[in-house]
C-alpha cells in the first residue's frame, strides 16, 4: 500500500525546517535561562540587603504578607515547596522574630504562622510599601 505524499503548506514546516530552527530556538531558550538566573540572583541580593532574607525566606514572608495566619501545609502549597523545606525556613524566621507560630485553636494538631511586626516591616521593605501602608 503506497501513500501519497502530503502537500507542504506554510503552516506545516518540514522536518528539515524544524531542524534548521532548532539551534536558534535552543540558543534563545539558553539565553532566557541565563537572563532568568541573573534576575533571580539580583533579586536575592536585594532581599538580603533590604531585609536579610534568603530566597526561600523571602517567598515565605511575601506569601504571608498581610494575610491572616495560615497553616504550614497551606503555606507550602502557596509557595510550591515541600513542608520540610518550609519548616526549616520558618524555624529560622521564628528565631529572628519575623514570624510567629501558634497552635490552631480549632485543631490542636495544626500550627498556624503569621508575620510579626518585624516581619511586616521586612515585607513592606521588600514590597516597596511605606511605613503607613
Amino acid at each position: 500500500m503506497s501513500r501519497k505524499p502530503e502537500k507542504q503548506t506554510a503552516a506545516s514546516p518540514t522536518a528539515a525546517d524544524v531542524a534548521e530552527l532548532a539551534p536558534i530556538t535552543a540558543m534563545m531558550s539558553s539565553r532566557l535561562m541565563v537572563l532568568a538566573n541573573l534576575l533571580k540572583r539580583g533579586a536575592i541580593l536585594r532581599y538580603k540587603r533590604l531585609a536579610g532574607l534568603s530566597s526561600v525566606e523571602f517567598g515565605l514572608v511575601a506569601s504571608l504578607g498581610r494575610r491572616p495566619p495560615m497553616s504550614v501545609i497551606r503555606l507550602a502549597e502557596a509557595v510550591g515547596m515541600d513542608k520540610g523545606q518550609i519548616s526549616r525556613a520558618l524555624a529560622e524566621l521564628v528565631a529572628r522574630k519575623l514570624v510567629a507560630k501558634a497552635v490552631n485553636p480549632q485543631d490542636n494538631r495544626e500550627t498556624l504562622v503569621c508575620l510579626t511586626k518585624a516581619g511586616l516591616a521586612a515585607h513592606d521593605a521588600i514590597c516597596g510599601r511605606g511605613a503607613g501602608a
